[in-house]
């Protein structure tokens, strides 16, 4: 049992920050970025 949370919690932190970078280059961020230069 505590090596399947143990395993449930690696998971979930290597995937948080890829998931991150994943939506930082996604074209949600770039819209996003967009509107905020077309504000400045």
């Amino acid at each position: 049992m505590l090596k399947k949370v143990r395993l449930i919690c690696g998971i979930f932190f290597i995937l948080t920050p890829i998931s991150g970078v994943v939506f930082a280059a996604g074209q949600g961020m770039h819209v996003l970025l967009a509107e905020s230069w077309m504000k400045a």
